[in-house]
């Protein structure tokens, strides 16, 4: 079921850059380190399919094509609905409850913040906020960052960030001085 799950969301990223299959490879592999004693049948559906749709509606249209997926591949159906709250609240404003879900959670914003996560804003400014200028990629990157450091709902993923969030930081002081020399 895994590999079907994989495939899917594979297909479903193709060509993309910022909401890639990459990034959510990464993002499991960060959820993983985050917790013991969870279901790793729900992070791992959650995780590949949280970012499969895009657009205005992601979460929601993200979340109604996981439970199409999983309900043909023959997941579990209360996995299932725990995999879609999972989908529902993985933005960093939510307030997720279940472990997978708290994993989830943190895990993307992991995947969002240092160097990969600072060129993933970076691209992706472009396309979701229509930034015109460097200046609106550091604000956007700014706010997300200080939005960040208190968003983690597990402790373990929290300190597991430190590092990341301190080169954040350092990259948007450093693209500030850049941005005052012109």
């Amino acid at each position: 079921m895994r590999s079907i799950i994989e495939q899917y969301a594979k297909d479903l990223t193709s060509g993309r850059l910022t909401f890639s299959f990459d990034h959510l490879s990464r993002v499991y592999f960060y959820a993983k380190k985050f917790a013991e004693n969870y279901d790793d049948h729900i992070l791992h559906a959650a995780c590949f399919l949280y970012k499969i749709i895009l657009g205005s509606n992601s979460k929601e249209d993200s979340a109604a094509r996981a439970e199409q997926i999983l309900s043909e591949t023959g997941f579990n159906i209360e996995k299932i609905q725990k995999v879609v709250v999972a989908i529902m609240n993985s933005d960093i404003d939510d307030k997720p409850e279940s472990l997978e879900a708290r994993m989830l959670h943190d895990a993307i914003i992991a995947d969002s913040l240092g160097a990969i996560g600072f060129s993933r804003f970076s691209v992706g400014s472009f396309f979701w906020e229509r930034s015109q200028q460097m200046s609106d990629v550091y604000d956007y990157y700014k706010e997300y960052v200080e939005k960040a450091e208190s968003s983690f709902s597990l402790t373990s993923a929290a300190k597991f960030c430190e590092k990341r969030l301190q080169f954040s930081k350092e990259i948007l002081n450093n693209f500030n001085d850049e941005m005052e020399e012109e």
